[in-house]
């Protein structure tokens, strides 16, 4: 009979009662001891609004040791330097789902922001306590209703509390107490956060006071010296690289870069090449040789299968309190060693093209290792020793001219490029026009040299087809006046716009006191481009050539500037700045202006070569017939002989 209480109970309210009774003595309950790989096996889920396959979690085997060690009550901090695809963010919604759920600790989940904790809320969190049941089994909220138990920065369970904050501001590091700390994408968080420390710093205070304290980080590494992931893993007691058997020889080893070989940039050829035996390794192997893996640091201890950290002499020893892992892309599964070589082969044909960013990203992404950054400056001293003497005022190899025109207070200066295949580029003439750009002699002085036809070697005049004058600077109103009717002739009014990632060359807008057509151009996109191009030293793909009558002084303005590193409010910047209080760097303004309006152009160089082939035979066919040529103004012009005297 029941009790006289419980009697007065409708059968719903007893079963809900029961409910509730055996929901708040699940945290007495001794857990059954699992290790993260085994809870995430029998309880983790892949929800679909995140995982490209949706279904029950399977720890892959190079998951299980770093799996487990976030797991180990005997370490207190992981750094994973890792690749794209390796299941880095799964591995830690399923690590806040053990801490919660089997051991009842209290979670911390440290974002780059505010806005990308809010997406990590609503992306993996939320869809994890809808799919794993044990999860939704302890969670006080409702899953599908905001409540004071389910906020997007707040998850209230049974035992454990999980919060999901950005790393932009102090406030969120202060009034908690936590267990476990993770930071995810660590390469992304501010150095300085209010200048009260790094994140690792103010986040692991909050666990200071635990008894189980864990601090996870983790992230794709960026730029060398900067990187705070990598500076975790040198900090590590232990750094683990996987271990894989040769097919062949059975020897192990950790894979490489450099041992991944190709044929003739195609990448359906790629393998990987044993450094023991030298056999030729093919990625339907490799699943084999990860199942049959290990862990191991380069002094030669190791990880064995039951998790136990061993000497190099196969002896059980203890956990140091950090260690590292490093993974890249070769032990993926979701992708494969062709993919990977075809990503390299691109990235590489852009940094021939002057374009590191793909390699960089490369580097990263792939292969899970700091960038160097190169071309912060370029060696006035190198260019001037690969000056050339050209066999014609335009060389054969170049095939459109564009122009850079910087206005000055006293003066406008003008470099008319060449550009021919593959970004290669020659710079055919630098003048110095002479006068008050308030006043219209100035303009008719540069409109008359602006319509100058320059000879190729083939014998064809050439004329400069598109220009580029800036209006940030002296004499806005008198730019926009000379650049409005002379639209249809490709001059265009630009102006500079810095910051990281900007276009080298925008959309236009016309509101503007002149109501031109104003294009932006990414300045830094642009110096970072031509840096990269002058570090070329061969001829060919991006590689830029200067005739032999340049002088000293303008290599010093074309090298004029260098990039540098900032801390604003403890994030780090790249600046471009001059490399002396006195340096002068209209070189490296005009440069940037003639190369940015070639892609305004976006010349067929293949036409352009057959077009100019085709006038040349003409030429020839009609020696009777000769081009009438347009001498450039002379008067206002400086000495070939003698560069400096324009200075």
């Amino acid at each position: 009979m029941l009790p006289p209480i419980l009697a007065r109970l409708t059968k719903s309210q007893r079963n809900n009662l029961a409910e509730a009774v055996n929901k708040g003595l699940s945290v007495l309950r001794a857990p059954e001891p699992l290790k993260l790989s085994e809870w995430a096996d029998k309880h983790f889920y892949l929800s679909s609004e995140s995982s490209a396959v949706e279904g029950p979690w399977i720890t892959i085997p190079y998951q299980k040791a770093i799996m487990n060690c976030m797991s180990n009550d005997d370490i207190e901090t992981v750094t994973f330097m890792k690749c794209a695809r390796v299941g880095y963010t799964k591995m830690l919604v399923a690590l806040a789902g053990y801490h919660i759920e089997h051991k009842k600790r209290g979670v911390l989940i440290y974002q780059p922001t505010d806005g990308d904790a809010e997406d990590f809320s609503k992306d993996e969190i939320a869809p994890s306590i809808r799919d794993v049941s044990v999860l939704r089994d302890c969670f006080r909220g409702d899953p599908e209703k905001k409540d004071k138990f389910n906020t997007l920065q707040k998850k209230c369970f049974v035992g454990a509390v999980l919060d999901i904050k950005g790393a932009t501001s102090p406030k969120n590091f202060r009034r908690m107490t936590k267990d476990t700390v993770i930071y995810d994408e660590l390469d992304g968080f501010d150095h300085n956060i209010g200048d009260e420390g790094s994140a690792t710093t103010l986040g692991d205070t909050r666990a200071m006071n635990s008894p189980f304290k864990k601090s996870i980080r983790g992230s794709t590494p960026k730029l060398k010296g900067e990187s705070q992931t990598e500076a975790s893993f040198k900090e590590a007691d232990l750094r683990f690289r996987r271990w894989l058997p040769c097919p062949e020889c059975e020897e192990h080893q950790p894979l490489e870069w450099e041992f991944m070989t190709w044929t003739n940039d195609d990448p359906s050829t790629a393998h990987y090449c044993c450094k023991h035996c030298g056999s030729i390794i093919d990625y339907s192997n490799y699943a084999d040789m990860d199942a049959r893996g290990v862990w191991k640091t380069d002094t030669g201890e190791y990880i064995d299968d039951d998790d136990n950290l061993r000497s190099k002499d196969d002896d059980i020893i203890d956990w140091p309190e950090h260690v590292g892992f490093h993974i890249w892309s070769a032990y993926s599964y979701y992708t494969n060693w062709q993919r990977i070589v075809s990503r390299f082969i691109k990235a590489k044909q852009a940094s021939n093209k002057g374009d590191q960013a793909k390699l960089q990203s490369f580097v990263n992404v792939e292969l899970a290792e700091t960038w160097e950054v190169g071309g912060e400056t370029a060696d006035e001293g190198d260019l001037l020793s690969r000056r050339e003497h050209y066999a014609a005022p335009v060389p054969q190899g170049a095939l459109v001219l564009t122009a850079g025109v910087d206005v000055q207070g006293d003066r406008v200066e003008v470099e008319v490029i060449g550009f021919g295949r593959d970004d290669e580029s020659w710079s055919i003439e630098y003048n110095v026009i002479h006068g008050d750009p308030a006043q219209t002699t100035l303009w008719d002085d540069l409109d008359q040299y602006l319509l100058t036809k320059f000879e190729h070697e083939s014998g064809v005049m050439l004329p400069i087809a598109a220009v580029g004058i800036d209006t940030g600077g002296h004499h806005t109103k008198q730019v926009y006046s000379y650049c409005k009717p002379r639209f249809k002739r490709r001059v265009y009014a630009i102006k500079g716009v810095g910051g990281h990632g900007k276009p080298l060359i925008g959309n236009p807008s016309r509101s503007n006191s002149g109501k031109v057509h104003l294009f932006p151009v990414g300045v830094d996109t642009a110096k970072q481009l031509l840096y990269s191009r002058l570090k070329i030293t061969e001829p060919g793909p991006g590689y830029c050539h200067f005739p032999a009558h340049y002088d000293t002084e303008y290599f010093n303005q074309l090298t004029g500037e260098k990039l540098i590193t900032k801390y604003v409010r403890g994030r780090a910047s790249k600046s471009w700045v001059p490399k002396s209080s006195h340096q002068r760097v209209e070189a490296l303004d005009c440069r940037n202006y003639g190369t940015a309006v070639l892609d305004l152009l976006n010349p067929n160089f293949e036409l352009l070569e057959k077009r100019i082939e085709s006038a040349a035979n003409r030429l020839r066919e009609e020696p009777q017939k000769e081009q009438k040529k347009r001498s450039p103004i002379q008067r206002n012009r400086p000495k070939k002989s003698n560069w400096a005297t324009k200075w």
